[in-house]
């Protein structure tokens, strides 16, 4: 996914998506909670990896691979 080059821009909404399941198979659950200081763009990718909390990181794997290979086809 590096090197991809997309022929349209991708969602915020998918990018987002890759960014969580790729958190989680990494880094495992989002910790309870964020600081009080981050951005706009920090909250929205926190929650997105937040919304992904309780699945297995080899869970993730898998789906954040489902997911790219889906993001290919369509952008």
């Amino acid at each position: 996914m590096q090197t991809w080059k997309p022929g349209s821009t991708p969602s915020n909404r998918d990018r987002l998506e890759l960014y969580a399941y790729h958190k989680v198979a990494v880094s495992g659950d989002a910790p309870s909670s964020l600081s009080n200081a981050a951005n706009a763009a920090e909250r929205a990718k926190y929650q997105a990896w937040r919304s992904k909390s309780g699945k297995s990181q080899e869970d993730s794997m898998r789906l954040y691979v489902q997911e790219a290979d889906r993001q290919l086809r369509v952008y």
